[in-house]
């Protein structure tokens, strides 16, 4: 038969825990943050250009052709509202100046060589303005792509013949070449390749 401890080895014992307990590192702060658009976010008031990447060879002019990867999501709540980065469809072919894409991708792409990333802040007015283009892009959304040049024909050259130098300037530098797959359903509008709902199309 067990006897009970008297009080002041019970009462040492309790301190002795208490002690214990508050010499515990905390636990790490698991709180999950909220997706709502952040007061930090720096709305931007023209054209904003950053270069993940520097690619190879000759830069992108107006009247060139580009196929592009890309990605687009709205600039305050990072929604991913359209995209063709997933690398299962041919890349979009845009015509710089010409091709009914919003004004912000004329503008930003000029000066990108093959096999280069780069990053465009594009406030409203040079995107889809108090339109907007819903359900996706909301009226005076600045937008924020991210932004692959796969290859460059430049403007008067034969057909083709661009492209395959400039795909092969893209290869060299780590960027994937242009493939053959059936054009990105998702892709923005272009004259070469098929419209979509939520793509940088040109707001009339």
């Amino acid at each position: 038969m067990h006897s009970t401890p008297p009080l002041p080895v019970l009462a040492a014992l309790a301190f002795a825990s208490l002690t214990a307990c508050g010499d515990r590192v905390p636990e790490p702060d698991r709180q999950v943050r909220s997706a709502a658009p952040s007061a930090s976010v720096a709305i931007p008031t023209k054209l904003v250009t950053e270069d993940l990447k520097v690619g190879s060879g000759p830069a992108a002019q107006k009247g060139d052709t580009v196929k592009v990867r890309y990605t687009g999501w709205l600039l305050r709540t990072h929604f991913r509202f359209d995209g063709n980065e997933d690398g299962k469809g041919e890349p979009m072919a845009v015509t710089i100046g010409e091709s009914d894409v919003i004004k912000g991708w004329h503008e930003g792409l000029v000066g990108m060589q093959a096999g280069g990333r780069r990053k465009l802040t594009i406030p409203a007015d040079l995107a889809y303005g108090a339109a907007g283009r819903p359900p996706k892009i909301p009226k005076d959304a600045p937008l924020l792509f991210e932004i692959e040049l796969v290859s460059i024909e430049p403007k008067g050259a034969p057909a083709g013949s661009g492209s395959a130098s400039a795909s092969a300037s893209a290869a060299a530098s780590g960027a994937p070449a242009a493939s053959g797959a059936p054009a990105a359903s998702a892709a923005p509008a272009a004259s070469a390749a098929p419209a979509a709902t939520a793509a940088p199309k040109a707001s009339k």
